[in-house]
This record gives structure tokens, C-alpha cells and sequence, in this order.
């Protein structure tokens, strides 16, 4: 599909390019409607399949550019969508007036953008079919027309009693009726079909044949001998004796609509279908569940199941599109053979479903879900050669009759979002306490925020020294992230449970990674640590993405430190062991993060591949009033010094602990005792954060 994009503000079209260009789209990019207009006068409307229009354009504003569009020869078929603000009503009402297609809020998000490219590609597909089918028709209406012209069509003609008198020779190519065997028989008895009322056409005919109509037109089914059924269209006359000696004759023409009705038919299922699966699309969606609501307040039961496949952005990401369509068309499958002729099944879009069950209890809903979770669960795909395992998370919720469509949609996501906090591959109904929703709305707000602010790079790191404690300096400072938050900086603390919830770990964790090293390639004199996630820990793909962005920057690996919990380490030690030791021998640095939560704490240290430990900041707020974390203290440091590690106490927030991990031989220290996060760059007036020259251990080749 290539796509317009009007857009005068830079950031915002480099949002939009990454986006489009992710879905395999191409684009060009104006920055005023001017610009636009100077464009499509050179090359023409149609040399766009789709327009993204700002409204808030300087100079001619995108309203006026969308009217102009709409205007032009060729301009109704491209799709257009806008952006537009939170406040949008009366502006986007008037860009519908305008002829717009679509919209989509500013600033864009990648996931929302994405999907409603998709919308309008399957709509240009949709349409491009549709002229294609109306072309066709078009063509045979032409055809029939020559047919009339060459007496091909089926020509009977009629008495005042509507019996038929005479037929042509398509018509008797039609009956297989030769000669006159005709003779006495009425239209409908021998051009009906059998199982066909025939009083309405009997009707029509006498109001002819009694001369209270001149014309009248009807269509009819016949069914031919062989089994095959025809749709004809009559039009029929009187037709007056010139010489009066003769009595009128009934002049009927008919042609064959066959073709015709199969097109109609066939344009009316790409109205309301997905073309990819051929279930029902978007269209259908507040159709259906209106009329399951209606369904409710006449007492019948009924549900809203919300299905989202886990997985299928890995099948997408490693074997493409192509395989993720086959994938989806396996799965919708699927789904429509779960479920029961009344019921309904939507691809809402990408990987997500919509079910509509009607007359449903909640157990028999329940089992309609379990079918489905089954049913995906035992799925195996192969793509390329490879294996891929998908499951579905499942929301439901059974509707009240003062449920609206977007409560009842809501309700069905948020359990589905909860489905997939349980682990996935799971099943959750939805409750209709609307305050039972509230953790899940809160960690929906906080999941739109994330990815608005990977998208629009509004994550920074403030970092915090490391200080040793020998020299006072600050060898090392941690870069802590933060979360612009309309102004407001946030720390993890209050999104990392939406972050897990939604899988974005591993996206943040690339983010910070590469913010990281664009501070050290300003800086080199910065040595940081950075926090990694098991799920970036564990991950085949960690090694490659590592090594390419070192190399593209032209940096050592050893100027990061990657910091990882225990606890995230152990919950997949033999991957996460055998990823960093491969890490390892490239140059890369680790550290073990809030040592000494596990049971088993000592047994493994001596098996990981890491240069650094951090003891659990628990044990360094306990040092003064706890002889067993001093004891625990010690023992960590000790074995980590006969074991070459360096040992850094975290949460160190007065002069006393930090003297009292001085006397236990603690290497480094870390805590608002020695300097509280700080954006960098520092304040040249701070000495204390003024970082100092990082010396690399040797001299480390990455692959290239």
C-alpha cells in the first residue's frame, strides 16, 4: 500500500514512517497541505492508495485538504485518516463531513497507528475486489443488453390468459420444451419453479392481461430439469393487434440474473467479512454484541468472549507475514467450528477475537472457551522449517441489560488482560462489578503511557554513583530508568507491574540498552550498570542485538555492566548461565542484583559469569540493628573476594552503615547517603558526581 503522510512536525513523521515501513508499507511525506495539492496535481490522487492527514496543518488545514482531495476525478477511492487531538469532537466530525474514512488520536501510538493501517488496507483490498466484482457487472449488464438486441434472451409470448402461446429458442434451450408441448400451460406453471408462491406473479400478469398495467417486471426462479436453478428477470407488455383482428399478446423478456445474484451476494459478503479469514469484520462488531444486549434485556443469556493469541508476534517476527496469515486463518477456523450457527466470531483485527454467544449460560460458555483454549493449545504450526507454539488468553463476560457496548467490550478486555497476567494460555471471566475492573483499567492506562513513551522516546536515565568505599570516588554510577509522565518523572515502581503484565520487559529493556550506550558514546569517560530483566536474560536473541549495537557504536563492551536479579536469574538459571558466559567471552560485564533473597544463594554464585555482586539492600538497612545481616553481610563479601568478585552494598542511607561496611570490607556502596539519582548531564558544580576515566580490561573485537 503506499500511503501520503501530511504531517509539519518532524518527530511525529519519523513515528509514523517506522510504523508503516513495520507493516510493509510505503510512504511520502508532505509537511503542508500546499505541498500536498502541488503533488497529486502532478501525479494524481490515485497514485496513493491511502492518506494520513494532520488537521492542525499550517496554512490550508487538513480538513480543507481532505475536502479538496474527495473533490478531485479519482478522489473518492483513496482511504483517508486523520490525526487528531484528545478534544476532537467537533474538528473530527467535520473531518468526516470532510470525507473522511478514519482517524486516529494524537500522538500516535505505533500499536493504535498500526491497526488502523491495517483497517484501511484490508479496505482497500475489500474494495479493490468490490470494482473489480462491480466492473464485471457492469460488463454483463452490457452482455445483456446485446443479448436483448440479438434475440437471445428468453422470449415468451403470452394470451389474455396468460397461457403461453409462444417461446424462443433460448427459452426452449432453458424448459428442454420443443414444438408445442407448451400449448394450454400457464407462464407459472411452466417458468416457475415448483417450491416457488406463484400468486404474486399471477397477480402482476391478470393486472396486465386486464389492461390496468402496461408493464410489469418480476423475478423468478426456475429450476431447470437437470437440477440447475436460474434467476430470470421479466419484464413484460401488452402488445396490441396493429390490424385489431388478432387479440393482444403478453410479450415477456427475459434474462438470466444468475451471474448477477451470485455477485450481489458475493459484494454483500465482502461488505461484512474479513477478507483474510472470511469471518466477520470490525463492521459486525457493535451490530452483534447490541443485539446480544437486546437479546439480555428480553431474558435470554447471553456473552462476550474476547480471544488473544500469545505468541503470534513471534510467528510474525521469525517466519513473516505471509506465515502469520496462515497461522490466522488456521486459528479463525478454528474458532468458527467452536461455536454454533447463531453465534458470532469477529476478528476484531490483528490477533484478537470477538465472540458474541447468544442463549448461552455461563457454563456453557465456559465450555465454549475451554474448546477454544484447547483447541489453540494443541495447534502445532510449522513455518520455515521451524516449530512455533501459540496459545489464547480468554476474557468473558456475560451481559446485563443496562450494559452498554463498550462496557461489555471493556469488561471482555480486562479479562483478557487478566487472562494473560495469569501466565497465558488462560481463561478469565469478567466480572460485572465494574469496581472489580479497576486494577485492570489502572494497568491498561499505565500499558497505553509505556508505549506512547517507547514510541516517542519520553524514557530517560538518571543515574546514581557507585562510590568505592576505599577511595570515595564514584567508579560506577547505576542509570536508573525514568518515565516522562506529563512532566512528571516515575520510576519503576509504578509501572513495572503493568510492564510485566504486557510483556514489555524485554522492549524496555532495549530502550534502556540503547540509551545507555548513546550516554557512554558521548561520555566515554562513563562506566554504568543497567538493569536487564530475566526475559532479556534468557533470550536467544539478547547476544546478536548486544553485539550489533556495541559495534554500530563503535564501543568496548565492558563500559556496561548489566545488572540481573537473583531471582530473575534462577527462574531460568540453565538458560540465563549458558547466555551470559556466551556473552562473557565477547567482553560483556555482569552483576548479580539483590543477592541473598534465595535459599540457595551461595550454592550457584560460583556457577554464574558475573564480576559483581549486590547485596540485597534488606541486609544493609538491618546492619545496625541485626547481628545476623552484619554476619550475612560479611559472609557474602568474603566469599565473594575468595571467589574474585567485587561486592557493592545497596540502599546505604546514613554515615553509620556506610562505617560499618567499611569495617566488614565491603568493596562499593550505593544509596541517597552518597547521591540520590541525578539526570545527566551532572551539574559541574556537583564534584561528587563528576564521573571519572573509565579504563577498559583489555581490548575486546566484537564479531562484525
Amino acid at each position: 500500500m503506499k500511503v501520503l503522510l501530511v504531517e509539519d512536525h518532524q518527530p511525529t513523521t519519523q513515528i509514523v514512517l517506522r510504523t508503516l515501513a513495520s507493516c510493509g508499507h510505503q510512504a511520502e511525506i508532505c509537511f503542508s497541505a500546499e505541498e500536498a495539492i502541488d503533488l497529486l496535481k502532478e501525479r494524481g490522487v490515485q497514485a496513493f492508495d491511502a492518506f494520513i492527514l494532520d488537521l492542525k496543518l499550517p496554512g490550508m488545514d487538513g480538513i480543507t485538504l481532505c475536502r479538496w482531495i474527495r473533490i478531485q476525478p479519482e478522489g473518492e477511492a483513496p482511504y483517508i485518516i486523520v490525526g487528531t487531538g484528545s478534544d476532537h469532537s467537533e474538528e473530527l466530525g467535520n473531518a468526516f463531513d470532510a470525507g473522511a474514512d478514519d482517524y486516529v488520536e494524537k500522538p500516535y501510538q505505533p500499536k493504535i497507528l498500526g491497526l488502523r493501517v491495517a483497517v484501511a488496507a484490508e479496505h482497500i483490498v475489500a474494495r479493490q475486489e468490490r470494482n473489480r466484482l462491480n466492473h464485471e457487472l457492469n460488463r454483463e449488464k452490457d452482455f445483456i443488453a446485446a443479448v436483448f438486441d440479438t434475440a437471445a434472451a428468453f422470449i415468451v409470448a403470452l394470451n389474455r390468459d396468460e397461457e403461453v402461446v409462444k417461446i424462443n429458442q433460448a427459452c426452449e434451450e432453458l424448459t428442454e420444451i420443443k414444438g408445442s408441448n407448451f400449448d394450454g400451460q400457464h407462464f407459472c406453471d411452466l417458468l416457475l419453479s415448483k417450491d416457488v408462491d406463484p400468486r404474486p406473479i399471477r397477480d402482476q400478469l391478470r393486472s396486465l392481461s386486464e389492461s390496468k398495467e402496461s408493464t410489469c417486471h418480476f423475478e423468478s426462479l426456475y429450476t431447470r430439469p437437470n437440477g440447475h436453478q436460474h434467476y430470470i428477470s421479466w419484464l413484460c407488455r401488452i402488445v396490441e393487434s396493429h390490424s385489431g383482428e388478432d387479440e393482444p399478446l403478453i410479450v415477456c423478456v427475459g434474462t438470466d440474473i444468475t451471474e448477477r445474484r451470485r455477485m450481489e451476494a458475493q459484494l454483500a459478503f465482502l461488505a461484512e467479512r474479513d477478507p483474510l479469514t472470511n469471518l466477520y469484520n470490525r463492521s459486525q462488531l457493535d451490530p452483534s454484541v447490541q443485539r446480544a444486549i437486546d437479546a439480555a434485556r428480553g431474558g435470554q443469556q447471553t456473552c462476550v468472549m474476547c480471544v488473544d493469541l500469545d505468541g503470534f508476534k513471534t510467528v510474525n517476527d521469525s517466519a513473516g507475514h505471509a506465515a502469520g496469515d496462515d497461522l490466522l486463518q488456521i486459528v479463525s477456523a478454528s474458532l468458527a467450528r467452536s461455536v454454533r450457527p447463531s453465534d458470532t466470531v469477529i476478528r476484531r483485527g490483528g490477533d484478537e477475537f470477538i465472540l458474541v454467544l447468544f442463549d448461552s449460560c455461563i457454563e456453557q460458555a465456559k465450555v465454549v472457551a475451554e474448546r477454544i483454549r484447547t483447541a489453540v493449545d494443541n495447534l502445532t504450526f510449522a513455518a520455515n522449517g521451524r516449530t512455533f507454539h501459540v496459545t489464547a488468553s480468554i476474557g468473558m463476560v456475560m451481559l446485563e441489560p443496562r450494559m452498554t457496548i463498550e462496557e461489555a467490550l471493556g469488561r471482555a478486555d480486562a479479562a483478557c488482560y487478566a487472562s494473560k497476567a495469569k501466565g497465558r494460555n488462560a481463561i478469565t471471566i469478567g466480572d460485572t462489578d465494574r469496581r472489580r475492573t479497576d486494577s485492570s483499567a489502572h494497568d491498561t492506562r499505565w500499558y497505553d503511557r509505556l508505549t506512547e513513551a517507547l514510541a516517542y522516546d519520553n524514557i530517560d536515565l538518571h543515574l546514581q554513583p557507585i562510590v568505592n568505599i576505599a577511595t570515595g570516588e564514584a567508579d560506577y554510577y547505576e542509570a536508573l530508568m525514568r518515565l516522562n509522565d506529563n512532566g512528571d518523572w516515575r520510576g519503576p515502581g509504578e509501572f513495572m507491574h503493568s510492564a510485566r503484565r504486557f510483556d514489555l520487559l524485554p522492549e524496555i529493556d532495549r530502550c534502556v540498552v540503547r540509551r545507555a550506550i548513546d550516554m557512554v558514546k558521548r561520555d566515554p569517560a562513563l562506566c554504568l550498570t543497567v538493569n536487564l530483566s530475566g526475559r532479556s536474560a534468557s533470550d536467544s536473541r539478547l547476544p546478536a542485538f548486544l553485539i550489533n549495537h556495541f559495534r554500530h557504536a563503535n564501543l568496548e563492551p565492558g563500559c556496561l555492566i548489566f545488572e540481573i536479579t537473583e531471582s530473575d536469574l534462577i527462574s531460568d538459571l540453565p538458560n540465563a548461565i549458558e547466555r551470559l558466559s556466551e556473552l562473557r567471552n565477547y567482553g560483556f560485564r555482569f552483576a548479580l542484583d539483590d543477592f541473598g533473597q534465595g535459599y540457595s544463594s551461595f550454592n550457584y554464585l560460583r556457577k554464574l559469569p558475573v564480576e559483581m555482586v549486590k547485596i540485597d539492600g534488606s541486609f544493609t538497612k538491618a546492619l545496625a540493628s541485626d547481628r545476623a545481616s552484619a554476619a550475612f553481610v560479611k559472609a557474602i563479601a568474603d566469599l565473594a573476594h575468595a571467589i574474585g568478585i567485587q561486592c557493592v552494598a545497596e540502599y546505604v542511607e546514613c554515615e553509620d552503615s556506610l562505617e560499618r561496611l567499611r569495617g566488614i570490607g565491603v568493596d562499593y556502596a550505593q544509596g541517597y547517603h552518597l547521591g540520590a539519582p541525578k539526570s545527566y548531564p551532572f551539574d559541574e558544580a556537583d564534584p561528587d558526581l563528576r564521573p571519572r576515566r573509565y579504563v577498559a580490561h583489555g581490548s575486546v573485537i566484537l564479531p562484525g
